[in-house]
């Protein structure tokens, strides 16, 4: 049995919608609905009507022993948001017999947040000394020190971004898989496991999405998006969109003030043509208020905010777009899916050049440093419009952007279900080594 720890639809995560798509993979993949079972929060979803792709067994992780059987596997989708915070619990408290094996797919390396917020309410079992655990596989006999100074406001914020606290995924999984090699050289080389210890990685690719079906009727929220008179024939958009959750580390303020920096480039007469769209679910605006900054600008009627919306709109919307912003500081070990829809609807992307959106493929890439991001935001989008608009831009800066190969999921795992042909390689037999044997070189010399 494969039991798959992750949030599904309608859960309020971007794992979630990677879930979806990954587990209509394993069905398209002939996967028997014997094999697979999705174990979920039961705190947090409704389990009478919960459902998945494939019609997959859909379990609460209180209704299961937490251990995995010879011959049986489990797959941890590790995160750093709330939703994530029984999976982390489970594997942190998990029992494998031998013959058993432990998968974790890190989804994003730093996880200090997250786990510093349970153990302060005392949420699935975590307390301060949990805590203390899961940060000293990075920081060894320092780890209550550095805690205690972070505690104490003597340490930067950036001790939340930058500490992964995932000692229970180091020492619990046989294999790591993560989506870009900077997560995988996190957690290899910010170790204190001696390198033989560590468990095995693997670069994994984000599941495609289908083809877009044809445009449904706008959304509720959708602008009206021309300006010009009703008997007056419609005019194309320059619509510079920012998609999915708003938060600070998606630098949507600074990407509304780049935005404003852009527009005192352009002629008046340009102005009409141009227009903003941040799709994703706001903040408490106490905490965060990209619509208050917007309003301080004087871009009310010119950034239209759609909060949450459903995984077809969200799509719609993306694909109806010009420019994509994807910023990212201080928190950027994840890699995107929004890029990924991005990439596969074919709209453009400016990116932050930072952690794991260096190893993107990525049409811009700006600083993320406080006196260079909203200026060159404003120089991107610039030249992205000249660029639309048919007139000759100049070049942005090269980049070197890493190569690598990364393995499709849904293979990997209907490979460990015996689902026939994956064209991947078996995880019995081994797995693909370049990752792995660079990341232990380097953390023996």
């Amino acid at each position: 049995m494969i039991s798959l720890y992750t949030p599904i639809l309608p859960q309020r995560t971007g794992t979630a919608d990677y879930a979806n798509l990954m587990l209509r993979d394993l069905a398209r993949a002939g996967v028997p609905r014997t094999r697979v079972r999705v174990v979920v929060d039961s705190g947090r979803i409704d389990m009478t009507t919960a459902t998945v792709p494939g019609g997959y067994d859909v379990i609460s992780y209180r209704a299961l022993p937490n251990v995995v059987a010879p011959g049986d596997t489990a797959i941890f989708f590790i995160a750093n948001n709330e939703h994530h915070g029984y999976i982390h619990a489970a594997l942190r408290d998990l029992t494998v017999l031998p013959g058993g094996r432990v998968i974790a797919v890190v989804h994003e390396p730093c996880c200090a947040m997250l786990l510093d917020s349970l153990a302060f309410h005392y949420q699935h079992g975590f307390t301060l000394e949990s805590l203390k655990a899961s940060l000293a596989a990075q920081y060894g006999a320092m780890t209550p020190v550095f805690l205690s100074q972070f505690r104490d406001g003597y340490l930067s914020d950036i001790f939340h971004f930058t500490s992964h606290a995932l000692g229970h995924v180091l020492t619990k999984a046989h294999e790591v898989w993560t989506h870009s090699l900077y997560a995988a050289l996190k957690l290899t080389l910010e170790s204190t496991l001696a390198p033989e210890n560590l468990p095995r990685f693997r670069l994994v690719a984000h599941p495609d999405y289908d083809p877009l079906a044809p445009p449904r009727p706008a959304h509720s929220a959708t602008p009206v998006t021309r300006r010009t008179p009703d008997a007056a024939p419609a005019e194309p958009h320059f619509v510079v969109g920012v998609f999915g959750w708003v938060s600070r580390p998606k630098r949507v303020i600074q990407a509304i003030r780049g935005f404003h920096r852009f527009l005192t480039r352009l002629d008046p007469d340009e102005l009409d043509a141009i227009e903003m769209r941040v799709v994703g679910a706001l903040p408490d605006p106490r905490s965060y208020d990209p619509r208050g900054a917007a309003a301080e600008l004087g871009l009310g009627d010119r950034i239209v905010f759609h909060d949450f919306v459903d995984s077809e709109t969200f799509r719609q919307l993306q694909a109806t777009s010009s420019i994509q912003l994807n910023l990212r500081y201080p928190s950027c070990g994840e890699t995107s899916g929004t890029l990924k829809g991005a990439s596969q609807s074919a709209v453009p992307s400016i990116v932050t050049d930072y952690q794991a959106f260096r190893e993107v493929e990525a049409d811009e890439a700006i600083s993320f440093l406080p006196g260079r991001e909203e200026d060159e935001i404003a120089d991107a989008l610039h030249r992205q419009y000249l660029r639309w608009s048919g007139r000759a831009a100049p070049q942005p800066r090269e980049r070197v952007v890493p190569a690598p190969t990364r393995q499709r999921l849904d293979r990997l795992i209907a490979g460990i279900a015996g689902a026939g042909d994956t064209g991947e390689t078996r995880l019995d037999t081994g797995v693909a080594q370049g990752t792995d044997d660079r990341g232990r070189k380097i953390a023996r010399a």
